[in-house]
């Protein structure tokens, strides 16, 4: 009888510790994504890099599209405002992983079926290349806009 008590004890004890690391190690998981109005979200392609680190709905023209299916990880960019290698370009990053559901979005693929289309991309931008980029892996997060 009593080494079925521990043993509903020790479950308990494992249980309560499991819960506190989850809190401690992941609290995002335990916080609700505060998102902006969806008024504030958009802005212009080529105000993008002011926005670095933030959520935004960012809008603007295909102007060239690629897929390096040689480089590491396969990436798919769309180049929106100006074209690579322009310093001043915003870029759309898809990795290999994510392309098949943004191929089934877009066919035949994204970057044939995007080009010289304006869209609009949400996500958070990210500046650490020298240039303002959202990296998608949900084709939710892109629409061509109307």
């Amino acid at each position: 009888m009593k080494g079925v008590r521990w043993h509903y004890i020790l479950i308990l004890v494992l249980s309560i510790m499991l819960s506190a690391s989850i809190l401690i190690f992941f609290p995002k998981l335990s916080e609700p994504e505060t998102i902006p109005p969806p008024g504030e979200l958009l802005i212009p392609w080529d105000v993008a890099g002011d926005h670095a680190g933030t959520v935004k709905i960012v809008e603007g023209p295909v102007v060239d599209a690629i897929f390096k299916n040689w480089a590491i990880g396969k990436p798919t960019l769309l180049y929106i405002g100006k074209p690579y290698p322009d310093p001043d370009r915003f870029s759309v990053l898809i990795w290999s992983d994510h392309r098949g559901r943004f191929a089934e979005k877009f066919p035949p693929d994204p970057e044939t079926h995007l080009l010289n289309k304006t869209v609009k991309v949400r996500g958070v931008i990210d500046k650490s290349k020298g240039y303002p980029e959202i990296a998608l892996i949900d084709p939710a997060n892109i629409w061509i806009s109307e």
